[in-house]
């Protein structure tokens, strides 16, 4: 099975936080945090980024 390495972060602002929609109608519907997949040694910093 080959992993993957990822990186979020929540973002608040004046009281509201910044959300990701994922929506692949039939499929799937789904909110997220904002984030990334690392790449190779990336620093989750910058996948994050």
């Amino acid at each position: 099975m080959k992993h993957r390495i990822e990186a979020g972060v929540i973002v608040e602002h004046e009281g509201r936080i910044l959300m990701v929609r994922h929506c692949k109608p039939g499929a799937y519907d789904f909110w997220a945090a904002q984030g990334g997949g690392a790449i190779g040694d990336e620093p989750l910093a910058d996948a994050a980024r």
